[in-house]
Parts: C-alpha cells; structure tokens; sequence
C-alpha cells in the first residue's frame, strides 16, 4: 500500500537541426516531410504544414475547427495524409537512368496521351487533348 510504480520512460529520436532543416525546407508549402534511420527506423524529423502553434491552441480553437474555415490544420500530413508510396519508386528509376547513360540531360519523352508496349497501355498523367512534355 502506498507504493507508486514508475512509468516508463520516453525517449525522442527527433534531430532538431534535421527536424528545423525540414521544416524551413517545406516553406509555405502544404504537405509533410518524414525522415527516418532505415536501419532502426527511428524517426529523426516529422513536418506536417500547414501548423499551428500549441501554445495557442485554446484560443484559436474555434477558428480552427470552423465549419467554413479552409484551414487543415489540425490534419497530420505526415501520419495521416494518404499518399501513394509508388512516387519514391520515381527516384531510384531516374538515379539509375541517370547512372547508366551520361546524356541523361538530353533525355525528354513526349506524351502522346498513352504509351503501348506489347499489350501493356500506360497512360501519360494528367493528359489533355493537347500533347504534354514530361
């Protein structure tokens, strides 16, 4: 009787001139930046824009949570926001295009609206009747 138990300890793995670098780096853009450890997944910055300061949450809490208010604010792009992982793929593609022919800069792809292959069809993103360059 009367004895407490100790809660475990927290320990945050958040790099606060990675973490700062980030944020500065996401501008006034929306969106959010994660950057972990592979080896140990650990979380070394997590940005998510638009923000809002804590400090000050109670008093604009209404004006946060307006039913016309436009702001997403209070949504945590970084653990919440659904975006397709296939985007990363796009980088390791370019850096070995990139690897395996110096006239990289050279390169450009007009988009007809689709590309076949055999039976495969892809469609170019965002097409339009007019031809797009990508």
């Amino acid at each position: 009787e009367g004895m407490r138990k100790s809660g475990d300890s927290v320990t945050t793995t958040l790099n606060y001139d990675l973490q700062l670098q980030a944020y500065d780096a996401l501008g006034s853009y929306d969106g959010a930046v994660v950057v972990m450890e592979p080896e140990t997944g650990r979380i070394l910055a997590m940005v998510s824009k638009p923000d809002y300061d804590p400090n000050n949450i109670a008093e604009d809490w209404d004006e946060l949570t307006a039913e016309d208010s436009e702001s997403s604010v209070l949504l945590n792009r970084a653990t919440q926001g659904l975006y397709p992982p296939g985007s990363v793929f796009k980088i390791f593609t370019t850096l070995e295009y990139v690897h395996e022919n110096s006239d990289y800069e050279d390169y450009s792809f007009d988009c007809n609206g689709k590309f076949t292959e055999g039976d495969s069809v892809i469609h170019c993103y965002k097409t339009s009747d007019t031809d797009r360059k990508i």
